[in-house]
């Protein structure tokens, strides 16, 4: 959402900030913001959730100026594309 005024030269609307800040605040309210008493798996799991909303986020970016493909085609590229990296992970 952040990027989209810088790439892609899109207007954020009010609403939209809106819901940023506040996706944002519940996302500290969640993870906590005095880092004591956490464990290793707290933070594990909190660094698999960030890094799935940014490869999420550039599957949105990248995908977004591809105009000629529509949305079922898009998504069988990317359900392809995870199972070549999932199977080179495995190999």
């Amino acid at each position: 959402m952040i990027a989209s005024p810088i790439l892609f030269k899109e207007k954020l609307s009010h609403k939209q900030i809106v819901c940023f800040i506040m996706a944002t605040i519940g996302l500290v309210m969640i993870i906590g913001v005095s880092g004591t008493n956490q464990s290793h798996g707290d933070f594990t799991g909190i660094a698999f959730g960030l890094a799935a909303v940014a490869l999420y986020a550039t599957v949105s970016l990248l995908s977004k100026p591809i105009k000629s493909v529509i949305g079922i085609g898009r998504t069988l590229i990317q359900f392809f594309a995870a199972i070549i990296i999932l199977l080179l992970h495995y190999v």
